[in-house]
C-alpha cells in the first residue's frame, strides 16, 4: 500500500560444524556400537535439547584453557597427531593452574591459518593436525567437560 515502506527479513545461519569456524563436541558427538559417553545409549540422543552431561541449553559458564600446540603461531602439518605428553607438557610450562573438573579445553592446531596461507589449498583428505587417540583418557582422569579444536578433534589420517 502507499506510504509503507517495504521491508525484508533476513536471516544469517552459520555451520559451526566443519573446517573454518573453531567449534567444541560434546562427548556424545560420536558413539561406539549405539553406546555414546555417560553410559547413554545413542538412539537417546535425538533430543537437541541434550548435550553435555550436565545440558547446555542455558549456556555453559565454565574456564575455558587455550593450549597452543602450534609452534610460534605457525600450524602443524596435515596428520599430526597432538598427544598426551604434548598436552601435558603444554599444561605443565605454560598454565598457572592445571586442567581439572569442569573445564573446557581448546587445542589449537593452526589449522586455520594454514588454510589462509598455504599454497595449494586446503583438502582433509591431506590428512588433518589434531588430538591423537591416547588424549581421551587424559581428558577422562582431568574431568575435563569438553574439548575443541581449530581443526577435527581426531587425527587424519
Amino acid at each position: 500500500p502507499e506510504g509503507t515502506v517495504p521491508w525484508n527479513i533476513e536471516s544469517w545461519s552459520f555451520t559451526y560444524h566443519g573446517y573454518v569456524i573453531s567449534h567444541m563436541d560434546d562427548w556424545t558427538h560420536c558413539s561406539w556400537r549405539g553406546d555414546a559417553y555417560g553410559g547413554r545409549r545413542a538412539s537417546d540422543l535425538v533430543n537437541l535439547n541434550w548435550h553435555f552431561p550436565q545440558g547446555s541449553a542455558a549456556g555453559i559458564f565454565t574456564r575455558g584453557v587455550l593450549l597452543d600446540a602450534a609452534p610460534d603461531g605457525g600450524w602443524l602439518e596435515p596428520g599430526t597427531a597432538v598427544t598426551r605428553s604434548t598436552l601435558e607438557r603444554l599444561e605443565r610450562d605454560h598454565l598457572d593452574q592445571p586442567i581439572g573438573r569442569g573445564d573446557v579445553v581448546f587445542v589449537r592446531t593452526g589449522q586455520t591459518k594454514a588454510m589462509r596461507e598455504c599454497v595449494g589449498g586446503f583438502s582433509p583428505s591431506r590428512g588433518m593436525p589434531a588430538c591423537h587417540w591416547n588424549v581421551v583418557e587424559w581428558l577422562h582422569e582431568k574431568q575435563v567437560a569438553a574439548l575443541g579444536s581449530d581443526s577435527a578433534n581426531y587425527c587424519m589420517p
